[in-house]
Parts: C-alpha cells; sequence; structure tokens
C-alpha cells in the first residue's frame, strides 16, 4: 500500500469537545456524559469518524421534521422506536457500532462510520476467527 499524504490534523486533547458541532454541542455532550459514551482517544482529531456520527445526526434524531428522516435515510416518519451512538450488540464480539437504530417494524439498522481510516479489521485469519464467525455473525 502507498504512503498516505494524509496530514494529521487535531485540536488539544483537553479541546476535543469543540470537535462537536457548536449549536448542538452542550446537548450532545451532556449525552455522551449521561449514557457514559466516552469519546476515543483520537476524538480531537478533526477527522474522528466518531465524533462524524453524532456531528450528522444528533439534528437529524432531536431537532428535524419527521419528514427529514424521509428523505434522509428512505424511513417513513416516525419510524424509529430508538436510536443510540456507539451501541454494542454483543459484548462477546465487542463491536461497538457508530449508531444503531431500532425500528418499530422490529428491523435492525447497524451505522459504522469509515470516514478517513486506510484500513479495517486487522484479526488473523485463524481458527478463533472462524469459530467467531460461525458462533457470533452467521446467527445475528
Amino acid at each position: 500500500m502507498a504512503k498516505s499524504n494524509h496530514i494529521p490534523v487535531f485540536l488539544p486533547i483537553e479541546l476535543r469537545f469543540l470537535n462537536l458541532i457548536e449549536t448542538y454541542r452542550e446537548g450532545l455532550r451532556a449525552y455522551l456524559e449521561e449514557t457514559g459514551i466516552r469519546l476515543h482517544k483520537d476524538s480531537h482529531h478533526l477527522n474522528s469518524s466518531q465524533v462524524a456520527c453524532p456531528n450528522l445526526f444528533w439534528p437529524l434524531y432531536n431537532f428535524a421534521e419527521p419528514e427529514s428522516n424521509v428523505e434522509a435515510h428512505g424511513f417513513g416518519p416516525d419510524e424509529f422506536l430508538s436510536w443510540e451512538y456507539e451501541k454494542v450488540l454483543d459484548w462477546r464480539e465487542r463491536t461497538n457500532f457508530d449508531l444503531f437504530l431500532e425500528h418499530k417494524s422490529g428491523a435492525k439498522t447497524s451505522l459504522e462510520f469509515i470516514y478517513t481510516e486506510e484500513s479495517f479489521g486487522s484479526a488473523p485469519e485463524n481458527e478463533r476467527q472462524y469459530r467467531k464467525s460461525g458462533d457470533i455473525y452467521v446467527p445475528a
């Protein structure tokens, strides 16, 4: 793989919450603290996928008219029962999904932001990974 020309751009770690959209920052910060969601160690980077997700969806699910969800996702108005950031569906597997939606129909949608990452997953191909696939992913 060719070397990336990516130049890391980041805020000082103590200012990481400035990475949240100013209009919604206090409400979103309160939500994160209230739910115990910890920002990743690199959330102060201006290209943080963990921060991009709530910056995009927090206004949509908290303040937009229901019809906005139709335009943004193709889902019907008031179709969601719940939504959650950093949702872990299976604690044995331990994947945090950036956004999890539960629909009134019973359907579930899990979103994972891949913003500027150069790779996805680094687990070795071995028997443990194959068992994990059969025990966890296939039934899900």
